[in-house]
């Protein structure tokens, strides 16, 4: 620890899919610039001067073995360290690092750092935090996502977490953050936790970075990407996997097409996945194909996918499940485009009904359909929705306010 400075470990309690990771040769270099939604926020919080009085470090999950207990520097500035993990998720989330429980038991009583864990449905969080506590420091339970699964295998270890360990852990703690008001009502209805325990804080946007186009560029790029002047363009951003529902896109287009006589419609799908066959292959079958464009598989670079974005006239979300704060939502609207999704946790924050978007009963795809042909065939209320959906990000997302409530965290526990 610097003199006069307080530790901040910033744990991350998962890391990627595991196929994507033996799909794809991993370097130093790759963690020294690796971009999740906390190197984001450290990335800020390390260049405010309210954040000066403390020393951050990053935790971070590894499948390596070779890069266990590695000290690293990420391109920001801050410091990093890699855990191996020795299990890692497949239906449920089993990970568990000995290498980071070993720096944990080592930890002096007189040595109070400040510990923001993330993700609390993981096994090793059950480890970690009575471990913490005895060691006298100061700890932040962090929820991005997830929640109780009911799929077959994952029921026993949801009823164990979820029933049975967080209602006592989560005492343990000394503030928890949660990213949607669907769970900060659950624990105070079903655990019983304090409301004066637990803050909300979404993921946040960089309002000066992603922002609308003017009407003139933006009719340039829709050339440049293949789409006609008249034609009304609705995105979809991130995974073509089914558990983010884009598998019942071809039943929206149809609907579209043959029961709205939306002719002018384009879907633009930008990502990619396993699923991605699968989809084009619904399409085709359906004689739905060309409705639909695909951009070159994932847009990683952040001035590259704002070009997407405003490429667009509209963007889905097609995930039926609890979202943590999902960030495709917010950069749409950033960048003037209302937004479509299910009236789920974290979606049902991020959109204003009927005023920056829509909000859909869940899995209630007629009205999906009904709501899209809305937009495209009411141009006035499109035009205000635009509006009103930069307004919404500008107001309740903005990523300055963001930080200062981290910093606020910070200064609470400390």
């Amino acid at each position: 620890m610097k003199k006069g400075k307080t530790n901040i470990n910033i744990v991350l309690f998962h890391s990627f899919e595991r196929k994507w990771f033996l799909k794809n040769n991993i370097t130093i270099e790759f963690y020294e610039n690796l971009e999740t939604h906390i190197t984001k926020i450290l990335c800020r919080l390390i260049k405010s001067s309210e954040f000066t009085k403390y020393s951050p470090k990053f935790v971070f999950f590894t499948i390596y073995k070779e890069y266990d207990n590695l000290l690293l520097k990420h391109r920001c500035g801050f410091n990093m360290n890699l855990v191996y993990v020795n299990l890692f998720k497949l239906t449920i989330p089993l990970e568990i690092s000995l290498s980071l429980l070993n720096q944990i038991f080592n930890i002096k009583k007189s040595e109070v750092s400040i510990w923001h864990l993330n993700t609390y449905y993981y096994l090793i969080f059950d480890f970690v935090v009575p471990i913490l506590k005895l060691k006298k420091q100061k700890i932040i339970a962090h929820h991005r996502g997830g929640g109780f699964s009911w799929n077959p295998i994952a029921i026993p270890y949801s009823i164990f977490q979820y029933i049975l360990m967080l209602p006592i852990l989560l005492r343990l703690v000394d503030k928890i953050i949660v990213q949607n008001k669907y769970e900060l009502n659950r624990l105070i209805k079903q655990y019983m936790i304090s409301p004066n325990k637990i803050v909300w804080i979404p993921n946040g946007i960089d309002i000066k970075l992603f922002k609308p186009l003017p009407e003139n560029e933006r009719n340039i790029l829709r050339k440049k990407f293949g789409f006609n002047e008249d034609e009304f363009v609705i995105l979809y951003v991130g995974r073509i996997t089914k558990g983010k529902g884009i598998l019942k896109l071809p039943e929206i287009i149809e609907k579209l097409v043959n029961e709205h006589d939306a002719k002018k419609i384009k879907f633009f799908i930008i990502g990619d996945g396993d699923d991605k066959e699968k989809l084009v292959n619904a399409l085709k079958e359906k004689k739905l194909l060309d409705y639909v464009k695909f951009s070159e598989g994932f847009i990683n670079d952040i001035n590259e996918l704002i070009i997407h974005y405003n490429v667009g006239d509209v963007m889905v979300h097609l995930n039926t499940k609890s979202e943590g704060s999902p960030n495709v939502v917010l950069e749409a609207q950033a960048c003037g485009l209302p937004v479509v999704g299910f009236d789920i946790p974290g979606v049902q924050d991020s959109i204003i009904n009927g005023k920056t978007g829509f909000l859909i009963k869940n899995k209630d795809y007629e009205d999906y359909a009904e709501k899209l042909n809305i937009l495209y065939s009411n141009k006035e209320l499109h035009n205000v929705m635009k509006i009103e959906a930069r307004k919404n990000i500008e107001k309740n997302f903005n990523i300055d306010d963001i930080i200062k409530k981290y910093i606020e965290v910070y200064n609470h526990v400390q």
